[in-house]
């Protein structure tokens, strides 16, 4: 599997994430977008500067050099990048809304501030199962980066992610998968703006969600942004 580059700096590279594929393989058996793409570019070692989780799809920032992946990191941490994703949930959300739901970094920490920004897009009702249920595409803005951050907004406001095993709707999820071929928590990374700290250009990044996200939409009469 060959990983796609979206834009190229100074060591310093934005690539696809394809979804079903980790940052960091557990096992030497497995395959990570660091292995991948360190084999790929000829070098011995990559390093991300952030995380995208397994089941998604989109755009994953990646250092070439250790001092790259210094002043990266910093920048990411420090929130002067900002993020974009689609996702298609469960239900009709607000038009517009803001989800500032404290969450815990992990079982044994202290809740941590969170806040997300969400916008509807389209919604479209659909007959599943010898039922009407009604299903929205959504653009997600992070303003921090907890663990897990949107998919958990989401659940919380009652409109989580179509495909999501650990806190998506079972019966939307195993339903939508038998009509609709649905196999993955369906969520995209796809915009990215930042300004490069070696050049000094603001650099605004848009990529296309994978193929099976784009024909669910289309099936639902979506035109994606």
């Amino acid at each position: 599997m060959k990983i796609r580059a979206v834009y190229r700096s100074k060591d310093f590279l934005v690539v696809h994430k394809p979804a079903g594929l980790v940052v960091y393989a557990d096992r030497p058996e497995d395959r990570g977008v660091v292995d991948l793409l360190a084999r790929q570019l000829g070098k011995s070692k990559v390093y991300p500067v952030h995380r995208l989780d397994k089941p998604t799809c989109g755009l994953l920032a990646v250092a070439l050099t250790p001092e790259a992946a210094h002043r990266w990191s910093a920048i990411f941490r420090g929130r002067a990048v900002r993020k974009a994703y689609l996702a298609i949930v469960h239900g009709e959300p607000p038009v517009e809304s803001v989800v500032d739901v404290s969450l815990p970094r992990n079982k044994d920490r202290a809740m941590e501030e969170a806040k997300t920004q969400f916008k509807r897009l389209a919604t479209c009702e659909v007959e599943v199962a010898g039922e009407r249920r009604s299903y929205s595409l959504v653009r997600c803005e992070p303003r921090t980066g907890r663990y897990h951050q949107i998919r958990r907004h989401l659940k919380a406001q009652g409109h989580p992610i179509l495909g999501d095993e650990e806190y998506g709707n079972s019966w939307d999820n195993r339903e939508m998968g038998k009509a609709f071929g649905v196999r993955r928590c369906l969520l995209s990374a796809t915009h990215l703006w930042f300004r490069d700290p070696f050049t000094g250009e603001s650099v605004a990044l848009k990529d296309r969600p994978d193929r099976d996200f784009q024909s669910l939409a289309e099936r639902l009469g979506w035109k994606l942004p």
